[in-house]
Parts: C-alpha cells; sequence; structure tokens
C-alpha cells in the first residue's frame, strides 16, 4: 500500500463527529491508493459519513481535495426564514419511565421500524437494541407547562413525558403531539457521543440534492420549519390556549389557535424537506411506513413549532399568514367547567366544541355548549414564497437595489425581520418597482403594512346549548359525580355544583357539561335533573285467563320521581322509579297431557269414564321494592380530553322477594264412558254399545257419544279440546277389557266398590313457596367512551364510591385526590387504548393490542406506533 498523500479538507455545514474525521482519514488514504495502482489520471468518489452529511474526495489534475457536506446542528443553524434542509431523527416507540433518577436517561422501547431507520436502512446493519436508555429524551417541561412539575423533585428527574401527553389534545393535533414528541433534544453538544444519541436523519447524496434544489430560496410562512432546540412541547391544550389542526380543500394542514381573542389559522409548520417528491420517494423505497404514516397525513413531518407570540405574532398577522377565523368573545365570557378542558376537534378539524358556564342574575348556575364550524380554503404552495425575484429589463436594476436596501437594513433574524421580507417577496414586481421609482415604502411602511390574508378562511361560533346546571345542596362537598382532570395532572376533582347565591325554587336541568369526539362521533355529557313528582296507574298486561305464558304487573304506591343525574350520547340509565313498588311476575309452562285416565264402573253399576289432564306449572314471582334509587357518576380521566367513564349503580332501601311454584291442571273437553255388564256385581243403569255384551264383567268397552261425552268451554277450548283424542267412533265403540277387565270382571279376587283409577298420574315438579330479603345495594357497572372501544362496558362491579363523593378529600395529611387516567395511540395504523379502571382485578381496561404495551399503566407513547 502506498504512503496517502497529503489533503486539504473543507467542511461544509456543521462540524465533523470523530467517527466522521476517522472515516475520511482512513477513506482517503484507500482512495489514494487505489488511484496510483489503476493509473487513472483523475478519479472523484462521493460516499456516505457515519453520522450523516457526505463527504467528496477528488484527484484532479494533481489537486487532491476532500470535501466534507455535513448536515448542520440546530446551534449552528441561522434562521433568516428562508427553508432548509435538516430533518430531524425520529424514533418511535414508548417511554418505559418518564421519571428516572435524577443523573439517568429516559428508557424507552422502540418500534421495528425506528430501529431499521437509526441505521441507516442498511440490511446488513446490526440492529440497535430495542430497548434504549436515552438521554436525548431527558426534556424538561417546557416553561409554561411547569406546573406539572412536582415542587419537591428529590433524586427524580421529571421528564414532559410523565404528564403532557398526547392524549390531553385532541384531533389531528393529539396526532402531531406524539409525532413531535419522537424527535426528543436536537442540540447534541451535551449528549453522550453514541450512534443512537447523536443520530440524525441521513440520506444519500441522490435523494438530497433533488430536495435542495425543490426547498431552495423558498421564504416559509411563520415558522422555521426546525423542531425546538430543547426538545420541548410547544403547543397548548388548555381552556385559554388551545392549539388544534385543520385541514384545507386541498387537503393541507393548518395549525389553529382558539383564545380569548379569537380564532386563528397558520399553515400547521413542517419541516420543508420533507414535504418534497424527492423525500416520499426515499422513504418509500426503504419502506419506512412510520415516516409514511405522517406524509400521508399531513404533506410532511411536523416541525413542533406554535403560533408566534406577543409582537412576532401580530407581524405575521399583518403578513397575512395568521388568519383571524371568528370572534371567541361570546364563549370566554364565561368560566370553565376545568381549566385543562381545551376545544375538542373532529379529526378533519371542521369542527369544534367545548363547554363553558356562567351564573345568571339570580345566582343559578347555567351550561352553555358551543360548537364552531370551520372552513378553510387553501394557501397557494402552501404559503411558501420564492425568496428572490425573476428581474428582467432595464428596471431590473432599480428594484434589486430597492429590494437589497431594505432588506440590508434587516439585520436580525426575528419575527419582525423574517415577516417583513416575506411581506416583501409576495408582492407583485410592479408594485414594488412604483415604490422603487416614487421612492416609498420604507421599513416602516413595510413592518405596517396589511397584507392580504395567503388564503379564504371563515368560521362560525354559535352556542348550541344552554341551561341550568342546578344542585340544591349549600356545602361544594354535597355533590361530587361529575369529574374532570386537575389541571396539573394530580389526579381528578370534582365540579362544583352548587349555586350559594340562589334562593329561588327547584328547577328541572336537562343541560350539556362536557362533550368530546370518540372515533369522531361528538358524544355529550347531560347533567339531568327533575324533582317534579307524578302518580303512575298500574301497569299490567294480566289476563282474566293465564295458563301458558308470562304476564307483568307492576303497582307502585307513594309520588313517582325520573332518576338518574347524568346520561351521555351513547349511555342513559335513567329510570322513572317510585317509593315503593311491587313487581308480580306469572309464568305458566305447558307440561303437556297426562295419560289416560280410566275410572272403572263401582259396585253394581255399570258405567265408568275415560278421561285426560293436561298439566302446567303456575310460578309467581313478586318483587317488593322500598325507596329505589339511581346513582350515575361521570369522570373525564385525568391526561385525556377525549374520554369519559361513566359509573352506574341501583340502591334499594329494602327488598323483598317472594317465589311460588304450583301445579295445575285442567280436564280435556272430551271425554268417554265405559260399560260392563254383571248381573250379580255390575247392573244398574242401560247397556252400551260393544260386541260380544259382557256377562260377567270380563269384557270393558268405551262408548262416544258427544251429547254426553263433551263439555264445550270456549274461553279454554284453546287449551283444552283437542276433539276425539281417543278415537271411539261415534256411535261406536273400543274394546278396553285388557285395561280394565280385571278390576271388573266376576273372576277378580277383589271387588272394588268405588271403582278403580287406571293412569292419569300427574308429572313430578317440586311445589315450594318462598320468600327472602335481598341485599340492598344490587346492580353497578362502569362504561367507557374511548378511541377505539366506542361505547364499551368495562365491568359489571359495583363502583368505587369515589366516583360519587367529592374530589379532592382532605385526609388530614394532605389532599387526596380520585384517580383514574386514560391512554392511547394517538398516531399510527396500530390501536390501542387503555384506562385505568379494571376490567378484572387488578388488571387495567384496554382495547387493541401493541407489543409495546403492558397494559399495567397510562403508556406514554411517541413517534408513529404501526407495528
Amino acid at each position: 500500500m502506498h504512503q496517502g498523500r497529503p489533503y486539504g479538507l473543507h467542511v461544509i455545514g456543521g462540524k465533523l463527529t470523530d467517527r466522521d474525521e476517522a472515516f475520511v482519514s482512513v477513506t482517503a488514504k484507500r482512495f489514494s491508493n487505489l488511484k496510483g495502482l489503476s493509473s487513472i489520471d483523475s478519479s472523484r468518489m462521493v460516499y456516505d459519513l457515519p453520522d450523516g452529511g457526505y463527504v467528496v474526495i477528488q484527484d484532479m489534475g494533481g489537486n487532491f481535495r476532500v470535501i466534507a457536506h455535513k448536515t448542520s446542528r440546530v446551534d449552528q443553524i441561522v434562521f433568516d426564514g428562508v427553508a432548509i434542509d435538516y430533518i430531524p431523527m425520529l424514533y418511535s416507540g414508548v417511554v418505559l419511565n418518564p421519571t428516572p433518577f435524577a443523573d439517568a436517561g429516559v428508557p424507552m422501547r422502540l418500534t421495528e421500524v425506528t430501529r431499521k431507520r437509526l441505521s441507516g436502512y442498511d440490511p446488513r446493519a446490526n440492529l440497535p437494541a430495542k430497548q434504549q436508555t436515552l438521554n436525548r429524551f431527558r426534556v424538561e417541561y417546557n416553561p409554561k407547562f411547569k406546573y406539572f412539575e412536582p415542587v419537591y423533585k428529590g433524586n427524580t428527574f421529571f421528564s414532559q413525558y410523565a404528564k403532557q401527553r398526547a392524549t390531553w389534545y385532541s384531533g389531528a393535533m393529539s396526532e402531531v403531539v406524539q409525532i413531535v414528541g419522537g424527535y426528543g433534544k436536537q442540540d447534541l453538544e451535551g449528549l453522550p457521543d453514541s450512534t443512537i444519541e447523536q443520530a440524525i436523519f441521513r440520506l444519500p447524496l441522490p435523494t438530497i440534492n433533488p430536495i435542495r434544489i425543490e426547498v431552495a430560496n423558498k421564504r416559509l410562512p411563520g415558522y422555521t420549519g426546525v423542531p425546538n432546540t430543547d426538545g420541548q412541547y410547544q403547543y397548548s391544550y388548555d381552556f385559554n390556549l388551545c392549539h388544534g389542526v385543520a385541514f384545507d380543500l386541498e387537503n393541507k394542514p393548518w395549525l389553529l389557535q382558539v383564545a380569548y381573542n379569537g380564532l386563528y389559522a397558520m399553515p400547521l409548520p413542517l419541516i420543508p424537506a420533507t414535504t418534497t417528491a424527492s423525500f416520499r420517494e426515499y422513504i418509500e423505497s426503504v419502506g419506512d411506513d412510520e415516516i409514511l404514516y405522517i406524509l400521508d397525513r399531513f404533506g410532511g413531518m411536523p416541525s413542533g413549532e406554535s403560533f408566534p407570540i406577543s409582537k412576532g405574532f401580530q407581524a405575521w398577522l399583518r403578513a397575512g399568514v395568521i388568519i383571524k377565523l371568528c370572534d371567541t368573545k361570546h364563549f370566554y365570557e364565561n368560566s370553565p367547567f376545568y381549566l385543562a378542558c381545551g376545544w375538542a376537534f373532529n379529526s378533519r378539524g371542521s369542527e369544534a366544541f367545548n363547554t363553558c358556564w356562567s351564573y345568571d342574575d339570580r345566582g343559578m348556575k347555567h351550561a352553555h355548549a358551543y360548537k364552531i364550524k370551520i372552513s378553510l380554503g387553501a394557501a397557494i404552495n402552501a404559503g411558501w414564497v420564492d425568496s428572490s425575484k425573476p428581474l428582467n429589463g432595464e428596471d431590473a436594476g432599480i428594484l434589486n437595489d430597492y429590494i437589497s436596501n431594505l432588506f440590508g437594513q434587516l439585520t436580525e433574524n426575528t419575527d419582525r425581520e423574517r415577516a417583513i421580507r416575506y411581506k416583501i417577496m409576495r408582492q407583485p414586481n410592479k408594485d414594488l418597482l412604483t415604490h422603487a421609482k416614487n421612492n416609498t415604502g420604507d421599513i416602516n411602511y413595510w413592518e405596517n403594512f396589511i397584507d392580504k390574508p395567503i388564503a379564504n378562511h371563515s368560521a362560525n361560533l354559535v352556542m348550541v346549548s344552554s341551561g341550568p346546571a342546578y344542585w340544591a345542596g349549600k356545602f361544594v362537598e354535597s355533590f361530587g359525580a361529575l369529574k374532570f382532570p386537575e389541571f396539573t395532572g394530580n389526579g381528578c376533582e370534582s365540579f362544583d355544583m352548587t349555586a350559594l347565591d340562589y334562593k329561588g325554587p327547584a328547577v328541572r336541568c336537562d343541560a350539556i357539561v362536557f362533550g368530546c369526539y370518540i372515533n369522531d362521533q361528538l358524544n355529550v355529557v347531560r347533567y339531568f335533573k327533575d324533582t317534579r313528582q307524578f302518580a303512575r296507574k298500574t301497569i299490567s298486561n294480566f289476563e282474566d285467563i293465564m295458563i301458558i305464558g308470562s304476564w307483568e304487573k307492576t303497582e307502585t304506591s307513594g309520588y313517582m320521581q325520573l332518576q338518574g343525574n347524568f346520561y351521555t350520547s351513547v349511555f342513559d340509565d335513567r329510570e322513572v322509579n317510585a317509593q315503593e313498588e311491587l313487581v308480580t311476575k306469572i309464568t305458566g309452562v305447558d307440561l303437556g297431557y297426562a295419560t289416560p285416565q280410566f275410572w272403572t264402573p263401582p259396585l253394581m253399576h255399570i258405567w265408568g269414564t275415560l278421561s285426560r289432564y293436561r298439566y302446567f306449572s303456575y310460578r309467581t314471582e313478586s318483587t317488593l321494592i322500598t325507596s329505589p334509587s339511581i346513582n350515575v357518576a361521570v369522570c373525564v380521566p385525568s391526561l385525556t380530553r377525549d374520554c369519559v367513564l361513566y359509573a352506574y349503580d341501583k340502591q334499594f332501601e329494602s327488598r323483598i322477594y317472594r317465589d311460588k311454584v304450583q301445579l295445575g291442571s285442567m280436564k280435556d273437553a272430551t271425554s268417554y264412558r265405559i260399560w260392563t255388564y254383571d248381573f250379580v256385581y255390575h247392573f244398574i243403569g242401560g247397556k252400551g254399545i260393544g260386541k260380544p255384551s259382557p256377562t260377567m264383567g270380563e269384557r270393558v268397552y268405551a262408548n262416544y257419544d258427544p251429547e254426553y261425552d263433551y263439555s264445550s268451554n270456549s274461553d279454554y277450548a284453546f287449551y283444552i279440546d283437542s276433539g276425539n283424542w281417543y278415537g271411539v267412533p261415534e256411535g261406536g265403540f273400543i274394546d278396553v277389557s285388557g285395561i280394565c277387565s280385571k278390576y271388573t270382571s266376576r273372576s277378580s279376587a277383589v271387588q272394588n266398590v268405588g271403582g278403580v283409577t287406571i293412569g292419569g298420574a300427574p308429572p313430578q315438579i317440586k311445589e315450594y313457596s318462598t320468600a327472602v330479603g335481598l341485599p340492598a345495594r344490587i346492580e353497578g357497572k362502569v362504561n367507557c367512551s374511548i378511541k377505539i372501544a366506542g361505547a364499551s362496558t368495562i365491568n359489571k362491579e359495583l363502583p368505587s364510591s369515589f366516583y360519587y363523593n367529592f374530589s379532592p378529600y382532605d385526609t388530614g395529611a394532605g389532599l387526596l385526590y380520585f384517580q383514574k387516567d386514560a391512554t392511547w395511540i394517538t398516531a399510527g395504523n396500530q390501536e390501542y387504548s387503555n384506562t385505568s379502571e379494571e376490567k378484572t382485578v387488578g388488571k387495567r381496561a384496554y382495547w387493541g393490542s401493541t407489543k409495546l404495551a403492558d397494559h399495567k399503566s397510562a403508556h406514554c407513547f411517541i413517534g408513529v406506533i404501526n407495528e
């Protein structure tokens, strides 16, 4: 091998890592040796750097040069409003412990696609471990969300993934939050020097060059296209400031902001390079279905940036990038049911829903429900504008000097300067040329110039429901069945239903107090109260004839009232109950006919009978209920916006249950006479029909004459009229001697004075009569409205009494909050959700599946979960 030649190294962009420098040194030496051995005059090769970027090695005309193109790190990027090609690494998976020790990384479990992505999609590479502990995700709470952090931390680090979850947000916004949560810190200088910690998204040269051409010289509308350096969430979800995502007519995403000063929209900040056709082609070629999910949904990877604030907001509002859709003052004149309750959005952002409350002039609380209908027009090129003007002709120099002079005065890169540059580049050349020739339009002019909106949007805020929310109690703790997430994530707290200043009579209530979108359907919770009392007549389907069938009768005493304080769009267990209620249920079951019953002629008599009976069981059940009452509670679990837990139980002061079973029978309408003759033992009465005629009781015949043997009963004919069931011809006979003669014949050892009954034994059933007292509380359940499951019954156990009691409860040692939470995958094709309400003892209820979850906690998912 030849000695490596010296070369000049030029680095464009960021800095080379130690691994990059070692790779360049070895590769340059190998390149030089291969060129020398092949006797080639000129050679040029391009290689990917191990930690991102690429290096060009060329030896031409005796000039040996190495040019490294390194993707810039965030701390090295100057954000002047023009798109750059920076792409963050996306980590998808689940955070296993968001509160590690103070000096430890955050444990995570990664998806398979993420492992491939971290390996540069190289099929020959050894994939990194599925479970990682990364300092990159030691992300503190954004200062505006510091309320999630406990006062005393001890030896624990509280990352933003502990309580600031994607499920606080609604609609497509929750997807964006989960996705950007997978970026982590972008300033990699302070992170451990490992491939996983320092990973950036690497693109091959044939892909990066077309991307740079596509995004070159494009000014971005109100954002930089780069994730937050510290990896912190920027979006708000609470009552006073709430962010959402909606889609326009061309399916381009817009970021929404709802606050007291109105509803605003701006293009959803995306990472520019990921919106290009070249990037999509590359992602399709490597089969990264997680990033493809993002591209299909949003057209690019969200950067995680929010609206500019303060003066920056006003600057972009004047630039026409931030667009006001409607006023919201009417809504924000009222109070929130809970501080964490931002607006609920459907999946396209075309609808938003929220509730609030206020006092009327009598001191009565009223609940109000509002809906916003949103319609978004499309912006040209998603709001991107060229950062340079095509200048032709003799006026080109004038216009160029004018723009250069203006831009020369914009020495900083704040939102103010970026918005001014953006506005200038939006203007037609002829308008700019007019300013240039007339020496008008200085920086102050352009700063205060109000440009037309980049798109035509509209929205309409409407109150869709309003009504009293009355509770008679005067103590705050007297009613605790409506619970919402406590603002700092400590659990769930009860809404105060009392109206201390109201002195009037009870009022009827049927008011919406909460609403959310479950599987894109609006579900509302209504508070209901109706103190009116009324009497109800007996309800019965009893009949005069009750043999076979089922009948029920409900008798009440005292006044009745409609009970159940809450119901939802999918759960409603309200009932009308009386002070005392007697429910009687009768069930008759047909047991069929017994065998024919022969009654032989008594001593001295010629005639006996043949008949049959139809039997049935008769069960009478009655339940006497005293003072029944229904309890219903509603809880929105902590960490969520679009989820409802619904608890129900029914109680009784006392219940007495009586149960009686009897055997009943009815004789068939048709019977027969049987006869014999013996001048000693059976001689009274005229002889019947039958040959040969009996002389000593040795023969017995059955005769049938409808005039004597049929007894019509129209009321019961359906049950006991089966016609000539023994088949005896009318005016004829059937010989039944084989059954009866041994009891009538003179040769019989015993003559029965009263005759003998043969056959007709009834069926054997157990007859009984009981009366028992039943437990006072007998039934309950907990239902849930949650993503994937929709409306589901979690269990049919009696709910915890804490559902109905007030939260928080002062234990003397501190406040005890009702603890219920939930989670779900918000971004990805994998469907999974769970809640801390248990389906069976010790096991959280969950729906769907994911290999990332163990169903033991409210898992924090980040990135895209496809599996």
